[in-house]
């Protein structure tokens, strides 16, 4: 994963984001299995959706959060690789 780094859903994905809880909520085709994010995920989610790269949700996490950036990327890449792993997304570098 680089700074240039974007990010896809995969095909087998249905989402939303709920109006009034403004959780994103997920469900995989593939495997049955459905996801609830919010705050900060649901943000890193909706970033993927619009297609940013690692960078650009850097700096735009950075501003609404206060948290140190080292911090912010640690948090960011780990949340990165468990959607990743969970299949719901890829990366093109």
């Amino acid at each position: 994963m680089t700074g240039n780094t974007r990010f896809y859903f995969k095909n087998h994905l249905v989402w939303q984001v709920e109006p009034v809880s403004q959780t994103a909520y997920i469900m995989s085709k593939k495997n049955d299995a459905s996801y609830l994010f919010d705050n900060a995920e649901k943000d890193i989610w909706l970033m993927i959706y619009s297609k940013c790269t690692f960078d650009e949700m850097i700096v735009e996490l950075n501003r609404k959060y206060d948290v140190l950036k080292e911090q912010l990327e640690k948090d960011v890449k780990a949340f990165l690789d468990d959607v990743l792993k969970e299949d719901l997304i890829y990366e093109i570098f």
